[in-house]
């Protein structure tokens, strides 16, 4: 694409925090779009757009899983696998990192507002209590159950509020099933029921009596005589004597698909209705969890729920694990599309507590991966097979993609892969396998992307040119999203993302497979800043991301055309970011820092407030002879200060080496404490100076940094532009690339019609040229645009269609002609021959 200079810059509104109020509009300079018909290029892979789920968000649980009973089982408040309760705190054994080597020293802290959360207790008449108890449980996975004991005259009732609410729909039927024992003189029927937000009983029956001190299972069917959306359950014991319940489950009996067990049919029809190529599950960092004890274990995610332990999701809550391996499998069927499963390579989570099983271990991984290939595809005579028939499936199911490991990396993690690659292939060789980082030999690297949105804007290029022959020959962009600087999910974002689609879906002979992430968020539970579907217990929303992503899906090419564009450039401001300092292996101490913009002071370093101002990112740091000193071996060792808000400002300090191999890493326009945005001063190897920001280009400079001697630093940021100063001599004067405002893609379906996919980024409409040669096109056209007048505009439970794709039919008058494209807005055209 090519961005002519002599052509105005037209602002993009929000394509940073601070860029509301720019005027300007592309209206008066024409944008130019090329389609060369006759120059076909790459075949579209057919599994380019898929799904991606995790447990996060309460997605699952809550969500998609159609279960309304919240803590079931009355596991909640159980400690995380592999942790130990201290007090007030669940904390992992002191390990190795499996890729640093460090001690994470991981720990959540773990109080609960009741021993059994969600659940309440009623009562009438002399005082019932309640319990938790462990003896003889009704499988020796499940734990708990809890113990209601009725003294005569007592008429208790316990309460569950379900996920923040239950909703309950007129005469629909809803399965009830527990399980129960009776002591004590316990011999009375259960009453069950749902009752309204007010209070009233909206349906009610009771079960047969609870007979005998050994487990059973008792069911009813509820059907509410009014709706409401929340409703909560209740139990009521007919009988004096001690109750023990377990597994309380309430099922709406209408499910997608109408399977047994199964998901929520408003949200599972707006996932087929995403037309995916595949499903990938169980995640994300679930699979490694928190530690190895804690990693997923599809053999306790399927059979009966009562057999079923759940674990601790490290998003911060109990998963339940109805929806198990089998339900994803089959939910892979019902959307007639592909799996993929991924699964814990002998490595946790190194975010978390990072420990791992030794290589002595892996066979017990490698065979339990094994089977669980054989229980999706193997005959129904086999050993997983049959259980997979047994499960009421005898058919194979839809996998056709293994993951070895999440966002994993290090030696380690490509030793572990070679083992498992090499046992997968020699049994399944029909499977592709996806590898978490760029190993050659690998099928497919999988790269993930959580970005602002100058980043997909800036790397709508990112995928046209290929690395070299010790890389995959394929990428699958298994995570991405822009989720900052978006409020929580907004138009920008969405246009963002589908200017780097584009640019995945013209190298789709390469990047094979790409899926949005996260997938759900309940709006009483947003764990992660932005996701693609919202929802509570009765509604459902989709972001401007979801019809992005929708779009792109109803509108897949089978083959790529040669496109290209010219458009003015958009008017970016500065970047904001925090400040910082850090070293790569090296000792170092920092003072006299200071952060000015015009005539005011941001920030200063000042050795009597210690190290609380700063955020500390691995290291030993302290506050040593009024310097801010840093001590340990880490890489890199970083501390922050400030915030994102802070742009245009000038940073200035002194920097000693203390010991060490490299020199220093001065952070600025940081957007999070963990991201790599500095000036490295005397980097790779003591050798160079170079800036390793997002969005600049600047050669790496020869030079390295003495021991012992003070040197002066200064970064002064004024607008796009950066300049770096070391003892007063100017090293870098760089300025960020300009971005185009208007992004297109072309491609040709089997059956002839040209689709052409544009993106005008800026905020105001653009009057393009738009000239289709080499073929015959229709003097009608299908378009499909998104748009909002503010590309801050966000979709939300009230108000659910604020951003969404019209579809109309335009005229035609030739292979050349002008188009006004929106302004925030994807357009998607599709001309038949």
């Amino acid at each position: 694409m090519t961005t002519p200079h002599a052509i105005c810059r037209t602002p993009l509104v929000a394509l940073a925090t601070l860029l509301i109020g720019h005027g300007a509009h592309a209206e008066s300079a024409a944008a130019r779009i090329t389609i060369r018909a006759d120059q076909p290029g790459a075949t579209v892979s057919p599994d380019l757009w898929g799904l991606f789920f995790e447990e996060i968000n309460h997605a699952g649980d809550g969500g998609l899983y159609a279960e309304l009973i919240q803590n079931r089982s009355f596991e909640e408040t159980l400690p995380i696998e592999g942790c130990a309760l201290h007090e007030t705190v669940c904390r992992a054994p002191a390990s190795p990192d499996y890729a640093t080597g460090k001690t994470n020293n991981f720990s959540v802290p773990w109080q609960f507002p009741c021993p059994w959360p969600a659940w309440s207790l009623e009562t009438n008449g002399p005082p019932a209590t309640i319990s938790l108890e462990s003896d003889r449980p009704v499988h020796p996975k499940n734990a708990r159950y809890l113990r209601l004991s009725v003294p005569r005259g007592s008429s208790p009732r316990l309460i569950n509020e379900g996920y923040w609410g239950i909703h309950a729909r007129a005469g629909a039927q809803y399965d009830f099933s527990c399980r129960a024992r009776g002591a004590e003189g316990f011999s009375g029927a259960l009453e069950v029921g749902i009752i309204g937000g007010d209070g009233r009983v909206l349906a009610s029956t009771t079960t047969p009596p609870v007979a005998g001190d050994d487990w059973r299972r008792y069911t009813a069917v509820l059907t509410p005589a009014a709706a409401d959306t929340q409703a909560r359950f209740f139990l009521k014991p007919l009988s004096h004597g001690r109750l023990d319940i377990d597994v309380v489950s309430l099922f709406p009996r209408d499910t997608f698909k109408g399977r047994p067990n199964g998901c929520r049919p408003d949200l599972a029809q707006m996932l087929a209705d995403l037309k995916p190529a595949f499903l990938r599950f169980p995640g994300g960092c679930v699979v490694e969890g928190a530690t190895m004890a804690n990693r997923y274990q599809w053999k306790d995610t399927i059979g009966d729920i009562a057999h079923r332990p759940g674990h601790w999701s490290l998003w911060g809550y109990r998963n339940i694990d109805g929806l198990g391996y089998h339900e994803f499998l089959q939910l892979c069927e019902d959307l007639d599309c592909r799996g993929m499963y991924v699964f814990n390579c002998g490595l946790s989570c190194t975010g978390r507590n990072g420990d791992f099983w030794p290589e002595d271990r892996l066979p017990e991984l490698v065979q339990d991966t094994l089977d669980a290939v054989e229980y999706a595809l193997g005959p129904p005579d086999s050993r997983w097979g049959s259980e997979r028939a047994r499960n009421g499936h005898p058919a194979p199911f839809p996998l056709k993609y293994l993951e070895i490991g999440n966002e994993n990396f290090g030696p380690r993690y490509e030793a572990y892969y070679r083992i498992f690659a090499k046992a997968l292939k020699e049994k399944w060789p029909q499977l592709t396998l996806i590898c978490d980082v760029g190993l050659a030999g690998a099928d497919i690297h999988d790269q993930h992307f959580y970005v602002a949105p100058p980043f997909f804007f800036e790397n709508f290029r990112r995928y046209d040119t290929r690395p070299g022959p010790d890389a995959p020959p394929r990428v699958y962009v298994g995570e991405y999203a822009v989720n900052r600087d978006v409020g929580a999910g907004n138009l920008l974002a969405a246009l963002s993302e589908s200017a780097f689609m584009i640019g995945m879906e013209r190298n789709s002979d390469y990047v094979i497979m790409a899926s949005y992430a996260p997938l759900f968020y309940h709006v009483n539970d947003r764990r992660w800043p932005v996701n693609l579907i919202g929802f509570d217990c009765a509604r459902a929303f989709a972001r401007a991301s979801y019809h992005a992503q929708k779009m792109f899906a109803h509108n897949r090419p089978d083959t790529i055309l040669a496109c290209d564009s010219d458009s003015p450039d958009l008017e970016l401001p500065g970047p904001g970011g925090a400040v910082g300092v850090g070293t790569w292996a090296t000792q170092a101490e920092f003072k006299d820092l200071r952060v000015t913009r015009g005539g005011s002071t941001l920030f200063e370093l000042d050795p009597a407030r210690g190290i609380k101002p700063w955020r500390t990112r691995d290291g030993s740091w302290s506050i040593t002879d009024g310097a801010l000193r840093q001590t340990g071996p880490d890489r890199p060792a970083r501390a922050l200060a400030g915030d994102n808000t802070w742009r245009d400002y000038t940073l200035s300090l002194k920097a000693r080496k203390l010991s060490g191999s490299e020199g220093f890493l001065i952070l600025f326009q940081t957007q999070r404490d963990n991201a790599k945005s500095w000036w490295n001063l005397g980097g790779w190897g003591n050798r160079e100076h170079g800036l390793e920001v997002p969005g600049t280009d600047a050669p790496r400079v020869p030079g390295a940094i003495e021991i012992g001697r003070w040197y002066d630093i200064r970064v002064e940021l004024d607008g796009p532009r950066t300049r770096c100063f070391l003892d007063d001599q100017l090293i870098h004067d760089v300025t960020r690339r300009a971005l185009p405002s208007l992004y297109a893609g072309a491609g040709k379906t089997q059956s002839g019609e040209i689709i052409l996919k544009a993106v005008n980024a800026s905020q105001g409409p653009q009057t393009t040229q738009i000239h289709i040669r080499g073929a015959n096109i229709a003097n009608k056209a299908t378009l499909s645009v998104l748009s909002h007048p503010s590309p801050e505009a966000e979709n939300s439970l009230d108000e659910p269609l604020r951003i969404a794709p019209a579809t109309s039919s335009i005229d035609v008058p030739g292979p050349s002609f002008t188009h006004t494209l929106p302004a925030n807005s994807l357009s998607i055209f599709r001309f038949g021959p």
